[in-house]
């Protein structure tokens, strides 16, 4: 999906680039605005990324060192994460969000991303095997909604992939484990489970059953 569509979302990547290239931070879109530029039509109030940066807060810092509603703070978690808010209302903003990829995940990370409109996006297998993780570790207050989008996104991988004839790349597996796998197809609606999994076999997913 073209920007320029939405206002808050282009501020968002204007400040992404900006800061990530000139302080020469590797990075990958992920989430919501991985989708959006990857053409799913649905809304998203954040730009999520994936820092493949190993000098840490010193570089992070500086990046963000002239914008004023921003947090660099270690996350018990996920490392160090990167929070900038942007909007005219409390309630109604985007937020730039990033979190250190862990070690053992950046060749996955640097190997598994396309060029659009400027921006490295996670590609579809990513996309599939992160959201496949997402979906399983959704808090129950946050399913209701979240977990619809989820299984949506996961389809959508899986029919872009399908569409352009692509098998699933294996290798992308180490970001999920066969429990969250398992947890996944728990939570998928028992109507919808048949054709979720229908359509991971489509594409070749080694863990469809």
């Amino acid at each position: 999906m073209p920007l320029g569509q939405d206002e808050h979302l282009d501020v968002l990547f204007h400040t992404l680039q900006k800061i990530c290239h000139e302080e020469n931070i590797d990075y990958r879109v992920i989430g919501g605005a991985a989708f959006y530029l990857h053409g799913r039509q649905r809304g998203t109030k954040d730009v999520d990324i994936e820092l493949l940066t190993q000098d840490r807060r010193q570089k992070l810092a500086a990046g963000f060192r002239e914008i004023d509603d921003n947090v660099v703070k270690d996350h018990p978690d996920k490392g160090i994460m990167v929070k900038y808010k942007w909007g005219p209302g409390k309630h109604d903003f985007c937020g730039l969000d990033g979190k250190i990829a862990p070690a053992e995940e950046l060749d996955i990370w640097r190997e598994h991303f396309v060029i659009i409109q400027g921006y490295p996006v996670a590609d579809l297998h990513v996309l599939l095997v992160t959201k496949i993780r997402a979906a399983a570790s959704r808090r129950k207050w946050e399913r209701p909604i979240k977990g619809v989008i989820d299984i949506g996104d996961v389809r959508f991988c899986t029919y872009e992939l399908a569409q352009s004839g692509i098998k699933f790349d294996p290798s992308t597996l180490p970001l999920i484990t066969e429990e969250l796998y398992a947890e996944f197809l728990n939570r998928v609606e028992e109507e919808d489970r048949p054709i979720v999994v229908q359509a991971l076999q489509a594409i070749g997913f080694p863990r469809a059953e």
